[in-house]
């Protein structure tokens, strides 16, 4: 996810840019930057959460099983069956994001991303297996 992310900014100049003139508009020495500070970077967040968009930092499925009878597409499921969708599938697909193959980090910025799914980005697992390093 890292490299991915590298790799987009690098194929993105005016995203390097951006995230370069709010890096080092924040900070004055390297020294200042830490876990902390760096939360308060909005853009670069936005960077990080489109960078685990378009690669996903798992490379398999993230299966739950049923607890109970579902239906989905209109086929029923029993209870005990493992389910799972591919996070890279979610995270191209035009039906949860605009220009799904574009980086595009404004989309994670306050009023950005209009239309966009953002729910649907859980690269870490969602309910009790949720990374608990996220924030």
């Amino acid at each position: 996810m890292l490299s991915g992310t590298t790799w987009l900014l690098l194929s993105n100049p005016a995203a390097l840019a951006t995230l370069i003139t709010e890096i080092r508009s924040a900070f004055s020495s390297a020294s200042e930057i830490n876990f902390l500070s760096a939360r308060k970077l909005p853009y670069l967040s936005a960077c990080l959460e489109e960078g685990m968009r378009c690669f996903p930092a798992i490379p398999g499925l993230n299966p739950r099983r049923t607890v109970e009878p579902v239906v989905v597409e209109g086929r029923g499921i029993p209870v005990g069956t493992y389910l799972g969708v591919h996070q890279w599938a979610a995270y191209h697909s035009a039906v949860n994001f605009t220009d799904p193959d574009k980086f595009v980090p404004e989309r994670w910025l306050e009023g950005g991303g209009k239309g966009d799914a953002k729910d649907v980005l859980q690269p870490f697992s969602i309910g009790p297996r949720n990374c608990i390093g996220k924030k």
